[in-house]
């Protein structure tokens, strides 16, 4: 039997998740991922927890890689269907 007194030990690892600030959604017109001029997934962005805050185009690395097509899209879009992982067109809007 060990006699030993159990030590209290308090961990090293004060690595933190980050938290994420923002929604990101990836920018799918009737299922379609739209993509911009690097070849990646555009993306749009919106605060959390806050229905009202606005919702933008997301830069990557500061720089932006939305066509001008893309662009007047996306301003037509948001307005009227707000935020959404995928933009399921009318046949008026087509």
């Amino acid at each position: 039997m060990s006699t030993k007194k159990a030590k209290n030990t308090k961990s090293k690892n004060k690595t933190r998740k980050k938290v994420s600030t923002h929604h990101e959604t990836a920018f799918k017109i009737d299922g379609q991922v739209i993509y911009g001029t690097d070849g990646k997934k555009l993306r749009i962005i919106q605060e959390r927890n806050d229905k009202n805050a606005p919702i933008t185009r997301k830069l990557n690395k500061g720089k932006d890689y939305w066509t001008q097509e893309n662009i007047k899209i996306f301003e037509y879009l948001i307005p009227k269907y707000g935020r959404k992982s995928n933009f399921i067109l009318s046949e008026e809007d087509k």
